[in-house]
């Protein structure tokens, strides 16, 4: 069996890595947009399936992973 934490270590790598560039630039939730499009674009590559079950953005009405997407790669 093969572990997803690489795989989903790279998903947060690439949120990172989308947002940085406006890091400071004081719009919470142009950055959030950055990371949240970043994220699903990177878990679309990841071989699992799953439900996002977790996110802020209910909280302060920022862009967030809807928790209906299932994302639906082969299992391994």
């Amino acid at each position: 069996m093969m572990s997803l934490a690489w795989p989903l270590f790279r998903v947060t790598e690439q949120a990172a890595l989308a947002a940085w560039p406006q890091t400071g630039c004081g719009d919470k939730n142009k950055i959030d947009g950055l990371a949240v499009t970043a994220m699903r674009q990177a878990l679309n590559d990841v071989a699992f399936r799953g439900r996002v079950v977790i996110g802020e953005g209910e909280i302060d009405h920022a862009p967030m992973l809807p928790d209906t997407v299932r994302y639906k790669q082969p299992a391994f």
